[in-house]
């Protein structure tokens, strides 16, 4: 498929992204190394979003004020190059859009979200789907928690404003209020991050690799060769096979 040397380069027969999709989807299983990376980075960023305590994280929180400010602009003169990596990965990179994309915040007791900038309730934050309410609001950059309050029926919203909403806004306001209608808020217990891209709701880099190669290749389930992979015969042969179904050789 690829060959050459220093001074000699021959036609690479079939694409290396397509070589890098998993074998039962039609590729050899390989791994793109440039993928990889972003989805070890992206574990760095799910640890640091957990909040566990640690050392590390501790001082990344102080110096950095966290993972938040990985979507913020910012002086890099003051951040280390590994801080610059990660941060250009998460704000530029298509692939690190895929992967923040299914890391979503679980309300459980409202003490960590941002009710306006995070993403929580739907794909995306309040702020983002309405901007004049955010703009009039007296609440800005308030967790959850801090919007409303528990009574004996339940929890229940207390939202303050700048001024009296005009004519237009109503409409918008009316679909605000339905969206957060219900919203089950409880008395105990703390906000968790919950990673979409695996059914156990805990980022794995794998899960994640698997997850950008599927949504950049669209990737899709070769029943032929699940049944070559399967049969046992030397590497060597199933890899002819496979370039000989291809028409690859």
């Amino acid at each position: 498929m690829w060959g050459g040397g220093l001074d000699q380069n021959k036609i690479a027969r079939i694409k290396w992204d397509q070589v890098c999709l998993p074998k039962e989807k039609g590729g050899l299983g390989i791994k793109d190394i440039d993928t990889f990376n972003l989805a070890l980075l992206g574990k760095c960023k799910w640890n640091l979003m957990q909040e566990k305590g640690e050392i590390w994280s501790r001082v990344l929180e102080s110096k950095y004020e966290g993972w938040r400010s990985l979507h913020e602009a910012g002086r890099e003169g003051h951040q280390t190059v590994w801080w610059k990596d990660l941060k250009q990965t998460v704000n530029f990179a298509h692939q690190g859009d895929i992967v923040h994309s299914k890391m979503r915040w679980k309300v459980v007791g409202g003490d960590k979200i941002r009710f306006w900038e995070d993403k929580w309730s739907q794909q995306q934050p309040l702020v983002e789907r309405y901007p004049r309410l955010y703009l009039i609001s007296s609440q800005q950059n308030q967790t959850i928690r801090q919007m409303g309050h528990h009574l004996h029926s339940g929890w229940e919203w207390h939202f303050m404003w700048r001024r009296s909403l005009f004519d237009n806004e109503i409409e918008s306001a009316i679909n605000f209020l339905r969206e957060i209608e219900g919203m089950n808020i409880q008395q105990q217990g703390s906000d968790q991050w919950e990673w979409l891209g695996d059914q156990s709701g805990n980022y794995s880099t794998s899960s994640a690799y698997n997850l950008i190669l599927e949504t950049i290749t669209g990737g899709r389930q070769e029943e032929w060769c699940k049944e070559l992979w399967k049969i046992r015969i030397p590497s060597k042969i199933t890899v002819f096979a496979w370039r000989l179904i291809r028409d690859m050789l």
